[in-house]
């Protein structure tokens, strides 16, 4: 992961007389908090998010890379060749709703341990490997 704090980016070098003369909006943090997704003042890549242009790199260089997002699609994410992956923020679902029946669950619990059971002589160095883990 990675975190920026306080940071903005630059067209061009910056005095107290020229900063009205920049790309971005200097003093808008909504523009601000936009921009830095992107780190595209000029727009060479439009529609890619600096951390979807490493990606692509990576990628490039036969790395296996996934981005992800939380709730939404991030514009830092985007990519030219590297898609993302939403999940949901409210968390993963329950492994056992609260509407599942006393049965099912039960049925569920009992197949659970069926597989993580000591394993028979022909079950596999898998099987038997896991069932041996504490």
């Amino acid at each position: 992961a990675i975190f920026f704090a306080n940071t903005g980016h630059l067209s061009k070098p910056v005095t107290s007389t020229n900063w009205k003369q920049t790309k971005g909006q200097l003093f808008s943090h909504f523009h601000m908090m936009k921009e830095i997704q992107f780190v595209d003042p000029f727009r060479e890549l439009p529609s890619t998010g600096v951390m979807g242009r490493m990606l692509d790199r990576l990628r490039a260089n036969n790395n296996s890379v996934a981005s992800v997002g939380i709730g939404t699609n991030a514009a830092i994410l985007a990519g030219e060749s590297t898609g993302q992956v939403s999940i949901d923020d409210g968390g993963p679902a329950e492994f056992y709703p609260k509407t599942i029946d006393d049965v099912t669950r039960t049925s569920m619990e009992t197949a659970f341990d069926n597989v993580n059971n000591a394993s028979a002589l022909n079950s596999g160095f898998f099987a038997n490997h896991w069932s041996q883990m504490p």
